[in-house]
This record gives structure tokens, sequence and C-alpha cells, in this order.
């Protein structure tokens, strides 16, 4: 018997803590993508020089996500890593449904020993889903077509700004490591451009 692959990744940079990603197809995940379709960074730099591998990861993690065993597979790898101390969803792509949502909600249970995170544009689904676990963060990101849904002033939300000082003036926190965003007390997120 072949074994399977690994369902988490790297973050491909350098993190404060030990973090793995999952993700799916940019573009093709993202039901609820805008605006962002034109500076999506999955669909840039090293990600477009590797687009064919990528492909094939992220092919392989939305077979994976479709499968019955996901969940208890996810809880096997992630209580393997003992090191492991976060796990960012949606590294490229969103929840793209219910089914994807909950189980991801699932993992996040059976796992408290490792913070969960993720960006998302999909504000209606990750609004319903009522009350999460302690150790999952949802950081909804502006530039999707429910950003309507986004109170600026109580969710935890994203925006991408042309540099450091922009963002700044407005308020927002930058999160130089991706982790920052769950790290940190401000619910105003503040990424800059790819």
């Amino acid at each position: 018997m072949v074994a399977k692959a690994k369902l988490f990744g790297g973050m491909g940079k350098p993190c404060l803590v030990k973090t793995a990603s999952f993700s799916t197809e940019p573009l093709k995940t993202c039901p609820w993508a805008g605006e962002c379709k034109t500076y999506c960074y999955g669909c840039k730099g090293n990600f477009r020089k590797y687009w064919r591998s990528m492909l094939r990861v992220w092919q392989r993690n939305f077979e994976a996500l479709l499968a019955g065993d996901f969940v208890e597979r996810s809880v096997a790898e992630l209580l393997a890593r003992r090191s492991l101390k976060a796990l960012r969803w949606n590294r490229e792509g969103d929840t793209f449904n219910r089914a994807y949502r909950d189980k991801v909600i699932e993992v996040a249970r059976r796992t408290p020993q490792v913070q969960h995170y993720l960006y998302t544009k999909s504000v209606k689904l990750w609004k319903s889903a009522g009350t999460l676990p302690t150790n999952l963060t949802v950081i909804y990101s502006l530039g999707g077509r429910q950003d309507g849904m986004i109170d600026l002033t109580r969710d935890r939300h994203a925006r991408i700004f042309e540099d450091r000082r922009s963002a700044e003036r407005h308020g927002y926190c930058i999160c130089d490591t991706d982790e920052t965003a769950w790290r940190t007390a401000t619910n105003k997120i503040g990424l800059i451009a790819h």
C-alpha cells in the first residue's frame, strides 16, 4: 500500500512559531472573490513560476478534502507533529462550502494544542458557523463580494495597502509575519501588497 501524502505543507517563508499550511487552487475555490482576483498573490511570483507543481499539490489537497477520512487524517498528522504550533488554512484558495468549513472547525476542536487561523472572503459562510473553538481565528479579507457583511469595528479583518505608511495612517496593525494576524490584539490587520 502506498502511503498518503502529507496534507499540511510549510509556509514558504520564515515564521516566528512553527506553522504549517493547507491550500487549494486559488480563484477556482474562491466563490466570493471580487477585486482580489486582480492581485491574488497565489497567482503571482513563485506560485506562477512553479504553477504545475503547485497545481498538483492543490488538486491533491482538494481531493483529500472531499474524502471521507479528511478530518481523521488531519488530526492524526497534526498530533504526530508535536512541535507544530499553528496551522493556516487557505494559504491559497478559500473556504468554498459548508462541508469544508465544518471540517476545519472539527479539526480545530480535536487539536486544541494547535492555533488554527484563516483569511477568508466567505463572510456569510463563517458568520453562520455559530460558536467557534477558541483555537480557531477567522480573519475576513476585504476585496471580495461580501465586504458589506464585515463589521469593520468588531470583526477581525485584513485590508491590503500599498505601503506601510498608508496602513498605519488608517489605524491598521502591520503583519510582518503571517502569524501576527492571530496573535495581535487588534481587529484591523494591515497587509502590504506583493
